[in-house]
């Protein structure tokens, strides 16, 4: 395969108007995000089905875990992968096969040793984030699943950020659609026909996880010649990977800790209300996967013009992207609150009024702020395709001190509405320390037109 052929993707986004460029770039993305969002709401789907309400707590009940080692994960290896991306955009063929396998060794032994931990303390944690007693051995069967299953995830997390960095959005969005059809498949298979229940639901997500994993590294390797195995890891080249890879897995941590505060303040509100806010946070994030799949194109893009030293494109590029990213948000918006009732009771075959209530209540008070959460993801993304992480971080925890806030509002008596307005509230308090530092960054860029070394983790 000719250095053209693999050169090609990448020029849709170091090329061109910087907004056709993203919008090529990015509807594959949308596509994909919404595959993958798809894979615990069709759980949910099949376990309120054949399963009933229990099935449905148990799982949300551990889905702020869950979504906590998910993110924190999905951050670490977005960030690992940053450096495969400059490099990509340099021209450097090399640094990219040396970043690619560093990051796989990265990537998986940090899932391995952290996937164990959490696993041997797997009761504890259901014991803290108070799940009630007769969901409690459910949720720590798919709690337990997924821990074991981390340094899985990590290798196929990190394998598709490889892909998009390197230029391609389409190829990921197709193993995405095939290992959706896998987790469908199995999942009706072992919760319905095999009656395996909870721990069906886990086997099916992991089972769509290993299919990712394995087609991501057979396109990399068939695709990407310069990545073959002459290239090992460098573990003295590793440290700044690892370094920007743990800074956003501490932002993303910190907005996971936040979520799992909340989940242990829903759970004290009863089967019922834990069933309606987890149809109400499944909801929000496939609301929201459109809108993430800014940060996900806009970390790729801003690393490949950042490496090809062109600042001025990248100032362009995220100034087009906001306007698009924006009035996509105020739609969804209009959409998701017009039809919340509907969509709740999509969950449940048998109408529960307190459950459809709650999940309604989410919904409604959620959606009225993706626009503020639409420049969350796209700033915070852009920020670290150039390096910059701190603010990052800064976001995060910001978004940690508003979750935790509502959740004591929630046990003190705040009820279901402390629930719904815990996202809101921590979209506004991030957006601001990321949109003091995207324009201090620009003002540097315009007298320098190079990164500013003072504002980089």
């Amino acid at each position: 395969m000719s250095d053209a052929r693999v050169r090609r993707p990448a020029r849709t986004l170091l090329e061109g108007a910087p907004w056709r460029a993203i919008l090529r770039f990015i509807v594959p993305i949308w596509i994909g995000n919404v595959i993958q969002q798809s894979y615990y709401t069709i759980d949910s789907l099949i376990l309120g089905r054949f399963v009933g309400e229990d099935g449905l707590a148990a799982v949300g009940s551990s889905f702020g875990l869950v979504s906590l080692l998910f993110g924190t994960v999905f951050a670490f290896t977005a960030g690992v992968a940053i450096r495969l991306a400059q490099a990509h955009g340099a021209g450097d063929h090399n640094a990219v096969a040396r970043s690619f396998w560093t990051g796989t060794l990265i990537a998986t032994t940090v899932g391995g040793v952290a996937g164990a931990l959490l696993a041997l303390t797997a009761p504890v944690a259901m014991t803290l984030i108070g799940v009630p007693h007769e969901i409690r051995s459910d949720a720590t069967t798919f709690y337990l699943v997924f821990c074991l299953g981390l340094p899985l995830t990590a290798f196929a997390n990190f394998c598709t950020h490889s892909i998009r960095g390197l230029g391609d959005s389409i190829r990921p969005t197709i193993i995405m659609l095939v290992s959706g059809v896998v987790n469908a498949a199995v999942a009706l298979w072992l919760v319905a026909a095999a009656q395996m229940g909870v721990l069906g639901a886990a086997l099916a997500t992991q089972s769509a996880g290993l299919c990712t994993a394995a087609l991501s590294l057979v396109v990399l390797l068939r695709a990407h010649r310069n990545l073959h195995t002459r290239s090992w890891p460098a573990l003295a080249g590793g440290g700044p990977q690892a370094r920007q890879g743990a800074a956003m897995a501490f932002q993303s941590a910190g907005i996971g800790v936040g979520n799992v505060l909340l989940q242990a303040a829903a759970n004290s509100l009863g089967a019922a209300s834990i069933a309606g806010v987890s149809i109400g946070m499944r909801v929000e994030g496939f609301a929201l996967a459109p809108l993430a799949a800014f940060g996900i194109c806009m970390v790729v893009y801003c690393a490949q013009n950042a490496g090809a030293a062109n600042l001025q494109r990248v100032r362009h590029g995220v100034r087009q992207a906001s306007a698009l990213c924006v009035l996509l948000a105020i739609a969804e918006s209009a959409l998701v609150i017009a039809w919340a009732g509907e969509i709740a009771t999509a969950f449940l075959g048998d109408t529960d009024a307190t459950v459809v209530d709650a999940a309604t209540t989410y919904i409604r008070v959620s959606a009225l702020f993706y626009p503020v959460v639409a420049l969350v993801f796209l700033l915070r993304a852009s920020l670290q395709g150039v390096s910059i992480t701190r603010p990052a971080v800064l976001s995060g925890l910001g978004e940690l001190v508003a979750k935790s806030a509502c959740a004591a509002i929630t046990v003190a008596g705040g009820g279901v509405f402390a629930i719904a307005i815990s996202s809101p509230a921590s979209w506004v308090v991030a957006v601001i320390p990321l949109l003091l530092a995207w324009f201090a960054w620009r003002r540097h860029s315009l007298r320098t037109d190079r990164p500013p070394a003072t504002l980089a983790a």
